[in-house]
């Protein structure tokens, strides 16, 4: 007993909460590891909704316009929407943020989809893939003057591994195919990149405040009213009794792209800097081609399937520095 009693006033009480501090400490690191990892899957499933949309809208707009199909996307999304009204309402006002979202709608989905279906029509795809890959660079450096993040030599050279993926995916893709009006058209791409980038910037600074289903609810709204002028085509075409499987795919379009894709997007950037998040944005290309040779039979030759891996290989490289902490205890690059 005069053993213990002289330990106990030889060493200070708080070396008592040693072990707890040191458990407390294991354990925020590990639900911060689980919700980059929900994040990450987040985005991803974000992605591969994206990448399916290609297959539905590549049917639809050999017979209705695009602006038409977008309009019926946004139908669609506002419908499932509508009955929530607390998706409505900001989680937390603050001044201001009215004309951020204002400028977020009008960006995405508005602009972007005006902007790039023009664009793909003067220009080839594999251009279009091209220069749709430098998202991530955009995003990148708004976030470094808009969000004073600072991203990681490695996250770096995991952008440019993937944007490597990504031309030689679109390379690959369609060799053959002629352009209308290449400059233009590739310039007119590069304003919807444009667009994009400041969107994910803009979502990722609402976010918190609005929720990620509250920015996707409202940018169906502005879908809506903005493409409303092609309504026309819309009922036209549902005028002509289209089959069930072409009505199914609207409704893919409109609750599993317009909303769903959105809505994990804004999710799953909350938690996770807007530079590592836009790279995710490469994998789209990637997953499109696996599904075009899972779903429609397309052909997907060794090289593709190369470039795909290297997509891949990029994105699971930007993303290291978060899974891996610093001495100081943070994770990777400031968020």
């Amino acid at each position: 007993m005069r053993q213990l009693a002289r330990v106990a006033t030889t060493y200070p009480p708080d070396l008592c909460y040693v072990p707890a501090m040191i458990e407390a400490r294991r354990n925020a690191h590990n639900a911060k590891g689980s919700s980059f990892f929900g994040s990450y899957l987040a985005l991803a499933a974000a992605c591969l909704l994206w990448a399916s949309s290609f297959m539905a809208m590549r049917s639809l707009v050999l017979v209705v316009p695009p602006a038409s199909v977008v309009w019926m996307r946004s139908v669609v999304a506002l419908a499932a929407t509508l009955p929530f009204r607390r998706l409505w309402r900001p989680r937390e006002k603050k001044s201001g943020d009215l004309p951020l979202l204002a400028v977020l709608v009008l960006l995405q989905p508005c602009l972007y989809f005006l902007l790039e279906a023009n664009a793909l029509r003067l220009t080839t795809s594999t251009q279009a893939g091209i220069v749709s890959a430098v998202v991530p660079v955009l995003v990148s450096a708004g976030a470094a003057f808009f969000l004073a993040e600072r991203p990681a030599p490695i996250a770096i050279a995991g952008a440019v591994l993937s944007i490597a993926g990504v031309a030689g995916i679109s390379f690959l893709g369609s060799a053959n195919q002629a352009a209308a009006n290449a400059p233009l058209g590739n310039l007119m791409e590069f304003a919807a990149m444009v667009c994009a980038a400041l969107y994910m910037l803009l979502a990722k600074r609402l976010s918190a405040r609005w929720g990620p289903w509250s920015l996707a609810a409202w940018q169906a709204a502005a879908g809506f009213v903005f493409f409303l002028p092609a309504s026309g085509g819309a009922f036209a075409f549902l005028a002509s009794s289209p089959s069930p499987a072409v009505l199914a795919s609207i409704v893919y379009l409109g609750l599993f792209v317009t909303l769903g894709a959105f809505g994990l997007y804004n999710a799953g950037q909350m938690r996770v800097p807007a530079s590592r998040a836009a790279v995710f944005v490469n994998l789209i290309p990637a997953f499109a081609a696996v599904l075009g040779w899972l779903v429609l039979g397309e052909k997907l030759t060794p090289a593709q399937i190369a470039c795909a891996l290297l997509v891949l290989a990029g994105v699971r490289l930007g993303q290291m520095t978060a899974m891996r902490p610093r001495k100081d205890g943070k994770s990777g690059d400031a968020a």
